[in-house]
């Protein structure tokens, strides 16, 4: 499916450009800035005489006046001059750094466009840079054009704008381990962030799946870490283009690359994070080197997705000599303050084997494998912060303490990120049911993802400062980021397809203050953003109809289950049925929220554009009428009645005895089967290994039908009379529970 799919997207022809659009009353900037002023006089118009001005020997200045050249020449065909000048003149774009207001911050700048010409003040660099940017979209959408566009008014309007950014750290993260990009392609993300505000690049270069970074010291790593079979994940081989001359798959980063995509990000004012991750997740580095495993290996990078039993051996003292001198190599790389370290997903088991991890239990004094974890952290990060950087790692380096200075990528909902930031630790926040741009867009119709759903709205509304976070802590809060796992995106082109538009979200969470929120009005100026971005020639996921996936709005999680309808685009009727006929617009109309009867329904619904035969198809799957839904720790329990087995309800924590999933009826009823499917494809592992399925006739008192385990549970309830079911784990387990779907009949 991906293939075709894909194979669709390449044969689109290069030529299609979009239809142009009419500028609103209000410029559809992306981010929305802090403030903005029309002014009432005619617009500035671009000229082939227009001068850019800039102040002698301000080398920050003349790089923000060359990138603006530069994004003008291949739409307008005009080469503007650049020259220097501290005096705002008829027909010119001054740069300029006189009177800027330290409040801003390095990264602030106002903007001011005039009839006859443009002020752009700013007292750092990227301030500068950041006011060309928005500059920029102010003309029209064709600007963003690759080739010469004929009878277009380069015109920008009249305003004044004061800006600047709402948090510091405003990201996105690239996974190049399971699926390698090439340099140029990297450099071309790089590029759509810079248009979007985002400062900083996270590149997950090292995991289980491939080493993609030279290290002069190890040539092994990418000599043999570098380097797999197949593609993987069962993709189709012709997706992705990155084999060798022996048919393998994969790829690295030479240390020249790699300085060359560190110098062509800071000229754009993002800095690039590297992360080595450590100690699990190693299997591509034990493959090269397993004298640093407890097992010796082998090991083997054709493995799919998720947990495996790779991890460094922390009672073997030379594996801190390798890391270190690894580490070495990455600090003469990579500039960042930070460096990533992951942390997240280690399977211990390993380490209770091992003879050496005992010893060092012992002369450590360390309870166990946990407290081993956060001493092997612990200690790698004292090397990392002699060396004057800090580190960053996913939430579990929570666990058994950090230094100081360490900081905190939350990943497992907001509970670490708000753990941390209270404990005085930085957080950036990058939760995965919001910010995972691996996951689908849509409840159906999508190229293949790793699950979940996390639709434009969602990404949207996300927010980054945890709810309870106390005002004096969150300063702590850096800011937030996507990211984007790559098991499933073998080419640039998805990359691309999965990155836009959700992270324009992103940039204008991170970037525009909290109290200018408004999904109705992002949407709007996405209207004309997608132009920009369509292009820019981005393979970005069209808006419309996008907004269908949020058609059916679910509560869930310790509330009744409860549906309600929300038109999708202005003009839209929602028609709805629950016998599981098709809507017509005869139907009942979903106005608002929609009561379910106390009997079973089957939910369908069709949205009807005003004044077209043109219609969009929803369903769920039958329900046994209204219920109470809670389960210990999974978010998104709406997801597992959706209908729709690409989405899903994933716990945030790792199973332990005890959790469950349960499921209240508003009343006794006699129910005939149960059915639960969890994992996918790639993830499988993560359902229930050992659970007891258990009913109850008056909610109160349980008793054990079944015991279960596996991706699907499939239990015959035999037509008994029920109030309440509950599934309930009996034994913990390193895997999380990824519920696709719930069928109670």
């Amino acid at each position: 499916m991906l293939a075709t799919f894909l194979g669709l997207l390449l044969a689109l022809p290069a030529t299609v450009h979009p239809a142009p659009v009419q500028q609103p009353a209000v410029p559809a900037l992306v981010p929305q800035p802090v403030s903005l002023s029309r002014y009432k006089e005619p617009d500035f118009e671009l000229k082939a005489s227009t001068r850019i001005l800039v102040p002698p020997k301000d080398a920050g200045a003349l790089q923000a006046a060359g990138a603006l050249v530069s994004w003008l020449v291949p739409s307008t065909g005009m080469v503007l001059g650049t020259e220097e000048g501290t005096e705002r003149v008829k027909g010119s774009i001054l740069f300029t750094r006189e009177k800027a207001d330290p409040s801003l911050g390095s990264e602030g700048y106002v903007l001011e466009v005039n009839t006859d010409s443009v002020l752009i003040r700013a007292g750092g660099d990227a301030g500068l840079y950041y006011a060309a940017q928005t500059l920029r979209q102010l003309f029209p959408p064709e600007i963003f054009a690759r080739t010469p566009q004929k009878d277009v008014e380069w015109k920008a309007p009249a305003l004044f704008i004061r800006d600047q950014p709402r948090f510091p750290w405003r990201g996105w993260m690239l996974d190049v381990s399971r699926h390698f990009f090439t340099k140029d392609e990297v450099k071309r993300c790089i590029d759509q962030l810079a248009a979007h505000k985002i400062n900083t690049f996270h590149w997950h270069i090292v995991d289980d799946h491939g080493w993609r970074i030279a290290i002069a010291k190890y040539p092994r790593l990418t000599e043999i870490g570098a380097w797999r079979s197949a593609t993987g994940f069962g993709l189709d081989p012709a997706d992705s283009t990155t084999y060798d001359k022996d048919g393998r798959y994969g790829g690295f980063y030479t240390q020249e690359e790699v300085r060359e995509v560190v110098s062509y990000a800071a000229a754009r004012h993002i800095t690039v994070v590297p992360e080595i991750e450590m100690p699990g997740h190693s299997i591509a580095a034990l493959a090269a080197h397993p004298e640093f495993s407890c097992t010796g290996g082998p090991f083997d990078r054709d493995v799919p997705a998720g947990v495996h039993a790779g991890i460094y051996c922390p009672g073997n003292e030379a594996t801190f000599e390798f890391l270190e001198n690894v580490l070495t190599e990455i600090f003469e790389l990579f500039p960042s303050t930070f460096i990533h370290l992951g942390g997240d997903e280690v399977p211990r088991e390993e380490w209770k084997k091992c003879a050496k991890c005992r010893a060092r239990m012992a002369n450590e004094q360390l309870a166990d494998v946990e407290q081993l974890q956060s001493w092997f952290l612990k200690r790698v990060e004292r090397f990392v912060n002699a060396k004057g950087r800090r580190v960053i790692g996913w939430d579990e380096i929570l666990e058994g303490g950090l230094a100081p200075n360490a900081a905190v990528m939350s990943w497992r909902g907001t509970s670490g990120g708000l753990a941390a930031a209270s404990a005085g630790h930085d957080v950036v926040m990058s939760p995965n049911a919001e910010l995972y741009l691996d996951h689908y867009q849509a409840r159906s119709g999508e190229p293949k993802a790793i699950g979940g759903y996390s639709p434009i709205d969602e990404v949207y509304l996300y927010e980054p400062i945890p709810e309870g976070l106390a005002a004096d802590k969150q300063r702590h809060v850096l800011g937030a980021q996507g990211n984007l796992w790559s098991e499933y995106i073998p080419n640039a082109r998805q990359v691309e397809y999965m990155t836009w538009p959700r992270e324009c979200a992103i940039a204008e969470r991170t970037w525009s203050p909290r109290d200018t929120r408004d999904l109705t009005n992002f949407l709007a100026r996405m209207e004309v953003h997608s132009r920009r971005l369509e292009w820019m020639g981005v393979n970005y996921r069209p808006m419309a109809p996008a907004a269908l996936d949020t058609l059916l709005q679910w509560t869930a999680a310790g509330t009744s289950l409860q549906l309600s309808f929300r038109p999708p685009f202005a003009g839209a009727q929602v028609r709805y049925t629950l016998d599981g006929s098709e809507p017509t617009m005869d139907s009942a109309r979903g106005d608002g929220p929609t009561p379910l009867p106390s009997g079973p329904v089957w939910i369908k619904a069709r949205v009807f554009r005003s004044n077209s035969r043109e219609s969009f198809r929803t369903e769920a799957l039958a329900l046994p009428g209204p219920m109470l839904v809670s389960a210990s720790h999974t978010r998104g329990l709406e997801r597992a009645f959706d209908g729709d087995e690409n989405t899903s309800a994933v716990s945030n924590a790792s199973l332990v005895a005890g959790d469950y999933l349960r499921l209240q009826l508003a009343g006794a009823r006699a129910l005939s089967s149960l059915e639960i499917l969890s994992g996918d494809a790639e993830q499988a592992a993560d359902f229930p290994q050992a659970a007891v399925v258990e009913i109850s006739p008056d909610g109160v008192n349980f008793q054990t039908l079944a015991e279960v385990s596996g991706e699907r549970i499939a239990v015959d309830l035999s037509g008994r009379t029920i109030t309440a079911l509950r599934v309930r784990i009996t034994r913990s387990q390193d895997r999380w529970w990824r519920i696709r779907e719930v069928r109670l009949k």
